[in-house]
Formats: structure tokens, sequence, C-alpha cells
């Protein structure tokens, strides 16, 4: 597939060792953006220090994101992230929180309403403990399986997974901040499969999305 219109990013996590990571070359190729995996549910992620440290010394603004385990609580869930990623704009990270909400397994799974019900107690809860509305990254298929059709996540920024060349948003969103496109892209400095996204908003949002170093 060839990439979409908009200014790329990559997320990586431990599927992608720091070890075999060059973040100056991923940087030199234009993905100045990247989301790092902090936790998956309660358990942190082992790459995350490592990455987060090598991509912000070679220029790249850095978020880190949660792939969210309904199977414990909320909050659970969110002092997982906060503990691992901090909470201070700028300082711990450069762009928003993340919720990753794409989680199937059987212990994962909720009623509909419950689960929407889940979620948006997560990105208050981060929102409130970081001041910083977090974006939720999710996708059509799964909302259309796992949201009820009137859910109200729809408030929150979206960044859409989709990997279809002719993608749709999913059901309660009429526009999305950034696209999820591809699962197995090549990105410079990696030398394996990488998730590559794009920012579909203006220049302008996307520097409201940015936080300076104190």
């Amino acid at each position: 597939m060839s990439p979409p219109a908009g200014i790329p990013f990559v997320d990586l996590s431990s599927n992608q060792p720091p070890s075999k990571t060059d973040w100056a070359a991923i940087a030199a190729s234009g993905h100045g953006h990247a989301f790092l995996r902090a936790t998956e549910g309660v358990v942190p992620d082992s790459a995350f220090v490592a990455h987060r440290k090598a991509a912000r010394a070679a220029g790249v603004l850095v978020g880190a994101y949660i792939f969210w385990r309904p199977r414990h609580s909320a909050y659970e869930n969110v002092q997982a992230l906060l503990d691992a990623a901090g909470t201070l704009a700028g300082t711990d990270w450069d762009l928003p929180l993340v919720i990753d909400l794409e989680a199937e397994d059987k212990p994962d799974q909720l009623e509909k309403e419950d689960l929407e019900h889940h979620v948006s107690l997560g990105l208050t809860e981060i929102r409130v403990r970081t001041g910083v509305s977090p974006l939720l990254y999710t996708g059509p298929g799964f909302v259309g399986a796992h949201l009820p059709a009137d859910h109200r996540l729809g408030q929150w920024a979206l960044w859409n997974a989709d990997y279809r060349d002719t993608p749709a948003l999913p059901r309660g969103w009429t526009e999305a901040v950034a696209r999820q496109y591809t699962g197995t892209g090549r990105v410079p400095g990696y030398p394996g499969n990488a998730d590559v996204s794009v920012w579909l908003c203006s220049p302008e949002e996307l520097r409201s999305l940015c936080y300076p170093k104190p």
C-alpha cells in the first residue's frame, strides 16, 4: 500500500528491540514522532525506557500508550500507565498519552455498555491526572463489534486503525486526528516490520498536540 497523505509517525514496543532500532535513522527518514508502548494492561513494556531515551536523544517527539486490558479495572490500567510513562507533558512525554483499544482475548471481553464505561473512565482519569486529553486508538471493526451503537466515546480524539485502501471511520466519529495504515511498514532504522501511521490533522492542530520541554 502506498502511504496516505499526512505527516508520518511510528509506534514501537518491545516487539521492536531497542538493540535493533536506530532512532537517528528513523528521525532522519522524516518520522519525527513516535508512540511507544509503556504498558500492556498493568505490565510494563520492557523496552519503553530505552526506546524513550534513544528517541528523544535523536530529536523524535515521543508519546506513550497503554494496550488496554479490561480484565483489570480502569484505575489499575491508568495507574500502571502513569507509573511507567509519567504525568508531566513536556517532561515525561511530548505527545498525548493513548489508550490502545483492541484487546479481544476472552478475559478482556465485557458487555458493550460495560466496555464503553470502562474505557470512558480510563480516558477521563488520564485527563484528570495529567491535565491533557488522551487519544483513543481503535478501528471500525473493533468498534462495530464491541461498543454500543450509540456509544459516546466519539468525544475523544481518534487515532484510527484501518489498513484498507479505502478507510472508514469507526461508528461514532466524524473525524480522526491520525490513521494507522499498516502493521508491516518498513522504516529506515529498523530491519523488521513496524506499525506506521500518518497525522491527518492540520499543522496547527498537530502543534497543539505537542508539548515543548520546560
